[in-house]
């Protein structure tokens, strides 16, 4: 069973995050013998994280609380947190490793331009808020689907592609002809 972990900084884009938790929790029920749960963890080891539209969470654990070889998956929401997270981010030496390790890497919005900084986009397809293509130069840019899948990296373009970014993450780990079960319930 695989367990995933998202990550949040204050400012992160509120539908991106609720959304994505939400559909993998789904998939998690629906799939027990596949995925595990998923975990919201606190960047800034804050009990609660506010987003950019000041909607609250509470957080599941602290970043200096984990241990990341418990995660199958790192995923990160996008947002005005990722401006933030651009100038100093501690978690960039943990996802290379997840990175190295093939293990799930997935961001969306504005969060693929942390995946470029540190690497992990060369010559991989992508999607990406527009405008917000900075260190993606050397990825494929992909900008007409909701999210796309390249290897172990999902990324998403926007709010509106959350679902089909989540989907694409359960996806990932019960297969293409499983995924269809959660896709009966959620498009009815």
């Amino acid at each position: 069973m695989k367990r995933l972990a998202i990550f949040l900084y204050d400012s992160f884009e509120d539908t991106e995050a609720v959304g994505t938790i939400d559909v993998i929790r789904r998939g998690a029920k629906m799939f027990p013998n596949h995925i595990l749960g998923i975990d919201v963890i606190s960047i800034q080891n804050k009990d609660v994280v506010t987003g950019s539209w000041n909607n609250k969470l509470v957080v599941d654990k602290h970043l200096s609380d984990i241990n990341f070889e418990d995660y199958d998956g790192l995923i990160l929401p996008g947002g005005p947190a990722v401006v933030e997270l651009l100038k100093s981010n501690p978690l960039e030496h943990e996802f290379k490793k997840a990175y190295d390790n093939n293990k799930l890497i997935a961001a969306i919005c504005a969060a693929p331009q942390l995946l470029g900084k540190w690497g992990m986009l060369d010559n991989i397809k992508v999607v990406n808020y527009p405008g917000t293509d900075k260190f993606l130069n050397e990825s494929i840019l992909q900008n007409k689907s909701g999210s796309i899948r390249d290897g172990n990296i999902i990324t998403g373009s926007s709010i509106g592609g959350t679902i089909d970014f989540a989907l694409n993450i359960v996806e990932y780990f019960v297969g293409e002809s499983k995924i269809n079960e959660l896709k009966k319930i959620l498009f009815i």
